[in-house]
């Protein structure tokens, strides 16, 4: 009897589909570019759907125990009625046009949520382990053909859609508890196994943050910068851990106001080959823009803070940083070469004499301290002298954790990372990854030994 539990999913999935036209049935039935992995989590999609299908026909629904029978079944048909509302949201738009309405303002992909509820039905229909595993597959690899499409949406549909992707996030339901994916190599999505850290740090996901899958992350309305890297990034909320990978590059987009929104985009090349750590023209005539722009907004803070403005101080580093979180504040005098890449966690505090050679992202966790004259330098002049005097270089981002400790006189370097909760001994010299909560301390920086509850100073 399994194959009647086929009847009114071919029945949504086409019959439903195929009342709104050809155009409407060649949209669904259509299968971005793939790269890399994702070609195989194609083949496994394709294999694992055909298998799924098969077994439902030929497997006899079981109705003992009656409460897993049940169950089942509420599945199922919530299955069902996500699977016909997608459809109907799916093909409502005319060709061309993006889907935006139903239940795609509440999810990106409901097709395949629904897809999961039904199969995961069929699997407690028919008590069946071996399909369970079948559709845990097919989820998996569908999550990676997802990948690709919305790549090909955002080049399709532009910033319409990159703006949709940070209303709406890619399974169900916004906010507190949604985690909306991680751009970790191969942006994952909440319940999907959390990446280990290269340096030994894991992670788990939590109640708590949005992590949005487009070279924005957002972690406690803390926006990350537009511009992103493939480089580790540890994350905490209460409780939790996420450990994650930058891998897109998108520069600003047009709703940010007063940072030049259209003068960034227009130089969107030359921002990604910074953030990507590709060669770029240190002389560029745009660069030399806003590294004045930049001194200009810190020549207004500093005289701001000296008369202690505070609404003047909060509009100029708005006008300066990427993006900061409440409570971040600067002493002043520093000095940062554009300051459109930066980000400030909320409490952090940075004291004075501060260098930022912000020429790739730099990205500085929640409840920081740092001493006076600390050091970000992310760029990396050419070797060879006729490609340093003619401007080439490249840069590589810099990322700190929570509630780290950097000491004074410290010089950190482009590519690093810091993990959550360590602590950076005065005029270290950090040319490699620290791992969360361990003393480093020297030129280069070494990791001394770990802070454990011996070193509370109030026992």
């Amino acid at each position: 009897m399994g194959f009647l539990l086929l009847l009114p999913f071919f029945g949504v999935r086409f019959g439903l589909l195929g009342r709104y036209g050809r155009e409407a049935v060649l949209r669904a039935a259509h299968f971005a570019p793939m790269q890399g992995g994702e070609r195989v989590a194609y083949w496994l999609y394709q294999l694992t759907s055909v298998a799924i299908i098969v077994y439902i026909g030929v497997s006899q629904i079981q109705t003992r125990p009656a409460g897993l029978f049940a169950g089942g079944l509420a599945v199922y048909i919530a299955g069902l009625a996500l699977l016909a509302a997608a459809v109907v949201a799916f093909a409502a738009p005319p060709p061309g046009k993006m889907s935006g309405k139903g239940l795609y303002r509440l999810s990106r992909n409901p097709m395949y949520v629904a897809y999961l509820a039904i199969f995961a039905g069929c699997a407690l229909l028919v008590q069946s382990w071996l399909l369970a595993a079948l559709v845990a597959v097919f989820q998996v690899s569908a999550h990676w053909i997802t990948r690709a499409e919305e790549r090909w949406c955002q080049r399709q549909f532009g910033d319409d859609y990159r703006r949709y992707m940070r209303r709406v996030r890619r399974d169900f339901f916004k906010g507190r508890g949604r985690v909306a994916a991680g751009f970790f190599a191969g942006v994952r999505e909440r319940g999907d196994r959390v990446l280990p850290g290269r340096s030994g740090m894991g992670g788990r996901w939590g109640d708590y943050g949005d992590l949005w899958d487009r070279g924005t992350l957002m972690v406690e309305k803390r926006k990350l910068p537009d511009v992103c890297f493939k480089r580790q990034l540890s994350l905490t909320g209460p409780g939790s851990a996420y450990i994650v990978v930058v891998e897109r590059c998108l520069p600003p987009g047009p709703e940010r106001t007063g940072r030049g929104e259209l003068a960034m985009r227009e130089h969107r090349q030359l921002l990604e080959d910074m953030a990507a750590g590709r060669p770029y023209d240190d002389f560029d005539p745009w660069l030399a823009d806003r590294r004045k722009q930049a001194a200009a907004a810190i020549a207004r803070y500093t005289q701001c803070y000296g008369q202690q403005n505070e609404t003047g101080m909060q509009r100029a580093l708005d006008e300066l940083l990427h993006d900061r979180g409440e409570g971040a504040h600067i002493v002043p005098p520093f000095s940062m070469e554009f300051g459109f890449f930066v980000t400030l966690g909320a409490g952090s505090f940075v004291n004075q004499g501060s260098i930022w050679l912000d020429c790739a992202p730099v990205i500085i966790g929640r409840e920081v301290m740092m001493g006076p004259r600390v050091c970000f330098f992310t760029s990396d002049h050419a070797l060879l002298a006729d490609e340093r005097l003619a401007g080439d270089i490249v840069a590589r981002p810099i990322t700190v954790g929570d509630r780290v400790w950097i000491g004074g006189n410290t010089t950190i370097l482009g590519g690093v990372h810091i993990g959550d909760e360590a602590v950076i001994g005065a005029g270290s010299v950090v040319t490699r990854d620290i791992p969360p909560k361990v003393v480093a301390v020297g030129n280069p920086c070494r990791v001394l030994r770990p802070i454990t509850e011996k070193d509370r100073l109030r026992r």
